[in-house]
């Protein structure tokens, strides 16, 4: 996630706050400590513009 992040100019604080989540909760799931539940990934998708389900999978290992 990071580097969507970055290629989009975008910081963690703003995209925990445009997806409802806090801060240290998204660092984890940028850091791979968690990942975000459905609700999130959504979200994700939009804020980071991933279009595609192949370019989500990169971005979170889905076990």
């Amino acid at each position: 996630m990071k580097d969507i992040r970055k290629r989009e100019g975008l910081t963690q604080q703003q995209i925990a706050d445009w997806i409802g989540a806090s801060l240290r909760t998204y660092q984890k799931w940028e850091s791979g400590d968690t990942n975000p539940d459905c609700y999130y990934l959504l979200r994700l998708m939009n804020v980071l513009d991933i279009r595609q389900v192949s370019e989500l999978t990169k971005i979170v290992d889905v076990d």
